[in-house]
């Protein structure tokens, strides 16, 4: 849920769209320099088909971030209020 509100970009989406300014940038907080290059090269990019969809892909992309929202506060709500019970 708080993935929704606060999307973060993953090595390996950054890597895939060819970002490799910001993947540096990561890895400039959590490597010392002379290890940035070597750990940028190990960062694996899933291969999959363009029609693969995951729950990264659910909470991060916009077009499916409301939906996502929507269908896990409507769980809560019936866990919350007890409808499952009555039904």
């Amino acid at each position: 849920m708080i993935a929704c509100f606060f999307p973060v970009d993953l090595p390996s989406d950054l890597k895939k769209k060819g970002d490799i300014e910001n993947l540096t940038k990561l890895f400039s907080k959590i490597y010392e320099p002379k290890q940035i290059a070597e750990r940028i090269q190990a960062v694996n990019v899933p291969k999959g088909d363009a029609n693969s969809f995951g729950y990264a892909e659910a909470v991060t992309n916009p077009k499916y971030r409301k939906a996502t929202f929507i269908a896990c506060f409507m769980g809560f709500a019936q866990i919350a209020t007890g409808i499952n019970a009555i039904i």
